[in-house]
Parts: structure tokens; sequence; C-alpha cells
């Protein structure tokens, strides 16, 4: 099973009801490959994500239409999670750390991190079996 960019609308509770749902539904050897935001455990790491993650729509901005028009609607629009979070947002992101724990404590094993750029990480877990 995949998810992208859905997982962070959860609040922790609610993800970890997922994982074990996730877990309940796959067969022996399947996996749950998850691509999301995820909350950084420091305030420094909560600045560094929102800075690259600028810096990412800045270079694509550039990429697809010379100039950087996309990136200042992005900073207008204040879409930068890491730089305007508000609580009361439909954005919930948890630390990658407790992700990584609540699959564990879902069952699944071989729980690794696959690629982290601007606050946003690729994760798996297996069933175990075949």
């Amino acid at each position: 099973m995949v998810s992208s960019l859905a997982v962070h609308h959860l609040d922790g509770d609610a993800k970890q009801v997922l994982d074990r749902d996730v877990y309940a539904m796959l067969s022996p050897g399947g996996a749950f490959i998850i691509v999301d935001m995820v909350e950084p455990a420091t305030v420094s790491g909560r600045n560094v994500a929102s800075d690259a993650w600028d810096e990412v729509v800045r270079q694509r901005s550039l990429e697809l239409d010379g100039s950087i028009a996309a990136l200042d609607f992005f900073q207008q629009a204040g879409w930068n999670t890491y730089r305007y979070l508000d609580p009361e947002d439909i954005d919930h992101p948890s630390r990658l750390f407790d992700q990584l724990k609540w699959l564990e404590q879902a069952g699944f094993v071989d729980i690794d991190v696959h690629f982290m750029q601007a606050g946003h990480a690729l994760f798996s877990g297996w069933k175990k079996g075949k």
C-alpha cells in the first residue's frame, strides 16, 4: 500500500490506528510505503525544512517558468507549512521518529527511511511473511 501526502492530515492517534489497520489488511510480505511531510524535532530543524522547501519551490519555478513567480505565490499564499504552521489548520505532521515507532508497534518489520528533502520523508515497513 502506498500513501502520498495524505497521512499528515491525521493526528498522532489516528496515524497509529491507520498503521494498525493497514497492517491488518496487508498480505504477508506486503509493504506500507509512505511519502509525506514530517514534523522536525527542533526549531532549528523546522527552519532548515522551511528554507529547504522554499528553495525547492524556487528551483522548480525557475525550471518551469524561468522566473520565481511560483515561489512568490507559494510564499504569499503561506503554503510553506513549516514557516506558517497554524494549529487550527488541516496539517498535522508528526515527528519521523514517532511514525517509525508507530509502524513498529503496529507489527511492521524492516522499517526504513529511504529519502528526505525539505521536511518530506519517504519511509516504509513490511508485514512479516513471504
